[in-house]
């Protein structure tokens, strides 16, 4: 009848409602459950104070079971159950799957057993309107979305037996969780990293960083044994060559080297355990400046041309791996370029990328661009160089467009933080110093601080760090 039941936090940034009546619990066969509050009737529901699960967080999960019939119990009511990942539930309920350590468990009220998964407390006759929590404490053994699995078992409540907590529902809504630390910190200076460009995490996680001065190197940014954030110089460029755009797939950097006299080359950069194979050819079409980079649905590497010459965004197409033959084609004409465009980032089907003072996105048909729209504008005096794309953010480089012209001089620049959903300006990031970022990376799977995002800087060099503040729960 549409009245709440309980609540139940069901995946990660997520608010699930679950609702009395027909297959909405996911009761097919057992239609009782589905009956009227009785004069005894045990309700159990449940929350968490965390909205992700990595491998060995340690969390709590709170039980309360409560006695909402109108007169009072004259049983005990026994409560079962275990914690898993999401990966591991059916719609009527969890399987034990040892994703989770229960490490503790305590409760007023309630006389309790466990074992590394499972738990199982006997809880005093609880009087009409009675109600006794149960903490339990674990830890995570492995990444995923949690997800909790409980039943109650009461002689005088036919109603809730087998009531699992793990229903299959709908997500409602999705919740921000993540905000930034307001100043960016610097990793690397100038004279260890210079003309930072792009930058781009490999499968394996590790990150790697261009520089684009002639004869630069791509740096690899690792942690030491004792966490510190160290570089390394990885692959060199030709002398006569600069790093202009980087982007990863798998195990392999596709990096564009742009040449004095002889245009541009695209660079593939494959890791092969303790070998490098490196292969380089020439763009064969008239741009500018090949800077953005990104991997479309198919494989495709799509490149901007912040010049603008014939095209503001060419498809480049792989057909033999082995040798590196490739086709480039225009794929979106330079009318829809202001000026300057510059950073693309991919999400499914979907492609965003920086024009001068607006992110714009385009949906990406199997040959050519779809639909575009206009997703955020900044100020027609700004330039966006590049930017990151998170589950609920986009973190935007920008910087004057004077400052673009002179060099690096003139107003500093900042990292913007973007609401996904709707382009909402969320916080604006300085550094502890004068920077004009270039590009942001996102931390995703946590090598270096989970969330984090990383800035470069052409004009100025070196790398910086901007930290995540604790995540806010979910509601």
């Amino acid at each position: 009848d549409g009245s709440t039941l309980g609540y139940s936090w069901l995946a990660t940034y997520s608010k699930a409602k679950v609702f009395i009546g027909g297959d909405e619990l996911g009761y097919k066969n057992d239609p009782k459950n589905c009956a009227v509050i009785e004069e005894v009737d045990i309700e159990i529901t449940t929350n968490t104070d965390i909205i992700r699960v990595e491998d060995q967080d340690q969390f709590t999960f709170t039980i309360t079971t409560t006695n909402i019939g109108t007169i009072d119990s004259a049983s005990t009511t026994t409560v079962q159950g275990h914690v898993a990942l999401l990966d591991g539930c059916s719609e009527f309920d969890c399987v034990e799957g040892g994703d989770f350590s229960l490490i503790g468990i305590a409760a007023e009220g309630a006389n309790c057993d466990s074992d590394a998964t499972g738990f199982s407390c006997s809880i005093h006759p609880l009087a009409s309107g009675e109600s006794v929590d149960i903490n339990l404490t674990a830890v995570a053994t492995r990444v995923g979305l949690a997800a909790f699995d409980a039943y109650i078992e009461t002689d005088d409540d036919t109603n809730t037996a087998n009531n699992y907590i793990m229903f299959d529902v709908d997500v409602e809504e999705v919740n921000d969780t993540v905000t930034y630390k307001d100043t960016a910190k610097t990793i690397f200076t100038k004279a260890e990293m210079p003309n930072t460009e792009n930058g781009a995490f490999t499968s394996d996680g590790s990150f790697y960083v261009a520089s684009a001065t002639y004869g630069g190197w791509i740096y690899r940014v690792s942690k030491d044994g004792q966490g510190n954030i160290i570089t390394d110089e990885f692959v060199q460029g030709p002398e006569n060559c600069r790093f202009s755009g980087m982007t990863a797939t798998g195990m392999t950097l596709y990096a564009a080297c742009q040449t004095q006299s002889s245009g541009t080359y695209l660079m593939k950069i494959e890791l092969q355990d303790d070998i490098l194979d490196i292969q380089s050819k020439k763009l064969d079409i008239d741009h500018s400046l090949a800077n953005g980079m990104a991997i479309g649905p198919d494989g495709s590497i799509y490149i901007s041309d912040s010049g603008s010459v014939v095209t503001t965004i060419m498809k480049v197409t792989i057909t033999k791996t082995d040798t590196f033959d490739f086709t480039v084609e225009p794929w979106l004409s330079k009318e829809y370029a202001i000026n300057m465009p510059n950073g693309i980032q991919i999400e499914g089907d979907l492609m965003y990328f920086a024009d001068r003072y607006k992110i714009r996105t385009i949906e990406i048909d199997a040959d050519a661009p779809g639909a575009i729209k206009d997703f955020y504008t900044t100020d027609n005096s700004m330039l966006i160089d590049d930017f990151a794309i998170t589950p609920t953010h986009l973190a935007i480089a920008e910087i004057s467009y004077m400052s673009a012209v002179m060099n690096g001089a003139g107003v500093t620049g900042h990292t913007i933080i973007l609401d996904k959903k709707d382009g909402k300006q969320l916080q604006t990031i300085a550094a502890t110093k004068k920077y004009q970022p270039s590009s942001v990376i996102y931390d995703e799977t946590g090598v270096f601080t989970k969330d984090a995002l990383f800035v470069t800087d052409y004009f100025l060099g070196g790398l910086y760090l901007i930290e995540p503040n604790h995540p806010v729960n979910a509601d």
